[in-house]
């Protein structure tokens, strides 16, 4: 789905998803192979779609199986890994990917370098960054890593230099994935994430620019029909507007986003919520009582209305 019709497909995969969702479980009960297969494939709509409990029901049940293919067992794993991080389960999502590279291995093939990237974000989401570094450096300096998953650790290290700390390390990573995610083709949810991690570097001495950060990173999700990952954005514009002594817009859209993530049930990264969330919070006590009286009336948010007020406060 990330291609240049991805969002098409999207929209071809939700019309059709009931009579999916009926040819899975049939496929449960008597084609188990082929169950893993179409559940493996189900995975990013699942995780775009702000699915990530039926799409974990789904990939355990496929899993729970006969042994079969290990290859196709190791990418559905690796599937319901990531929607397993997607809710905040860190320590059963990096066991999950730790098996998915006994599976290569026992498969007879180099585990891919995607594997180790996604156990840098998880140890990321831990706070554990020296782990971080310890699986995101080799893929980065490995001259065979595909430009795309290249792009992917970059930003992922960089993330981990910023919690870490170190402001300009991390914004030379995250400048170096935006050339990354360009050479590996189109990508507009990697370029999204890489425009809108720099707008909350830029904000410090270019408001401006890190506007046009933020709204390009908007266009791009926009684009690749993502309904989750958007929300990422939107709280980097309640930083933004923290930052910028816009108190009541940066309380409403925090709220928002706080409810957004309980409805849909995907955990944010614990050390970005505290990156983001700490601005937010100087706002909330610049406020005072009234804090709590905008946040009450913010929850109601749903997603769409969410995204269009928060690019009409950054001028889109």
């Amino acid at each position: 789905m990330n291609q240049p019709d991805g969002r098409r497909w999207l929209l071809r995969v939700e019309e059709n998803y009931p009579a999916m969702h009926s040819s899975l479980a049939w496929a449960l009960r008597w084609q188990r192979e082929g169950a893993l297969r179409l559940a493996w494939a189900l995975g990013h709509y699942w995780d775009l779609m702000g699915m990530m409990s039926e799409g974990r029901h789904w990939l355990i049940q496929a899993l729970a199986g006969e042994r079969g293919d290990q290859e196709l067992r190791a990418l559905a794993l690796h599937e319901a890994a990531w929607l397993t991080w997607r809710q905040g389960d860190h320590v059963e999502a990096e066991a999950m990917l730790a098996n998915v590279a006994e599976l290569w291995t026992m498969a007879g093939r180099p585990v891919p370098n995607e594997v180790s990237t996604i156990r840098g974000l998880v140890a990321v989401s831990r706070g554990v960054f020296a782990a971080a570094e310890d699986h995101l450096l080799p893929v980065t300096s490995d001259p065979g890593t595909e430009p795309r998953v290249r792009a992917a650790a970059t930003y992922y290290l960089g993330l981990a230099r910023l919690f870490s700390g170190d402001v300009d390390g991390a914004t030379r990573l995250f400048e170096d994935s935006l050339v990354h995610r360009r050479a590996g083709g189109y990508d507009p949810i990697g370029l999204a994430f890489s425009q809108g991690i720099l707008a909350n570097i830029h904000v410090q001495h270019d408001p401006a620019l890190a506007y046009a950060d933020l709204r390009a990173a908007f266009r791009a999700f926009s684009e690749a029909g993502d309904r989750v990952n958007v929300i990422h954005a939107v709280e980097a514009t309640a930083r933004l507007h923290a930052i910028q002594g816009h108190d009541e817009v940066a309380v409403r859209i925090a709220s928002a986003c706080r409810a957004l993530r309980l409805r849909v049930g995907a955990s944010g990264i614990p050390p970005w919520d505290t990156y983001w969330q700490r601005d937010v919070a100087a706002a909330e006590r610049r406020l005072g009582d009234r804090a709590a009286t905008i946040a009450q009336a913010s929850r109601s948010f749903g997603l769409d209305a969410l995204c269009a007020y928060a690019l009409e406060t950054i001028g889109a």
